[in-house]
């Protein structure tokens, strides 16, 4: 896509290209849920990475090549989108044979701690428009992000951090990062 793009970017008086990642991108920790391919998550993780290195790649070449053109990297966390429903029609999954499945699907749907795919935009455009190349969409992508950039290898140890707490807001599991963060 960016191959096809980049020449009418780099011809026009401006241009800004958006590359979208995900959360999964900070932290390549496994969901642990019974419902997922293990190889087609380790593939998504795998890919979202390298939207992530490539978008900074660009980044640096643009600045050399062809400064009009910025780039930003979007990395969503939870957002209420189709994305369950259109993996778990890939997979074979049947909602309707797994009550648990089935209320997983409704509640990435609906579910508080979800933003609305209209709030998502709103952060992205609001990024863009400020010049950030890094967007960090929801509660969760920022919390995660600190939390990796403060405790890089601890995130990883299970016995430090369940799923969920990496997931949590960043004050539940230390109350220290919202007064005195350890990084910028």
């Amino acid at each position: 896509m960016c191959r096809a793009f980049m020449p009418l970017l780099v011809a026009a008086p401006s241009g800004h290209d958006v590359n979208s990642s995900s959360m999964v991108a900070l932290c390549a920790r496994s969901t642990s849920t019974a419902h997922f391919d293990k190889n087609s998550e380790s593939a998504y993780t795998t890919a979202k990475f390298a939207i992530k290195g490539f978008s900074e790649s660009l980044i640096d070449d643009l600045k050399n090549n062809a400064p009009h053109v910025k780039v930003s990297v979007t990395i969503p966390g939870l957002v209420g989108t189709g994305l369950i429903e259109n993996s778990g029609h890939q997979l074979h999954w049947d909602p309707s044979a797994d009550a648990g499945l089935n209320r997983f699907i409704q509640s990435f749907r609906t579910g508080p701690r979800f933003l609305r795919p209209e709030q998502a935009a709103e952060v992205i455009l609001d990024g863009v428009h400020r010049g950030r190349w890094r967007i960090l969409v929801g509660p969760d992508a920022s919390s995660l992000d600190r939390l990796v950039r403060c405790f890089p290898e601890r995130v990883y140890d299970s016995r430090t951090f369940k799923l969920t707490d990496l997931l949590s807001r960043v004050g539940k599991i230390c109350p220290c990062l919202l007064l005195t963060p350890c990084c910028p």
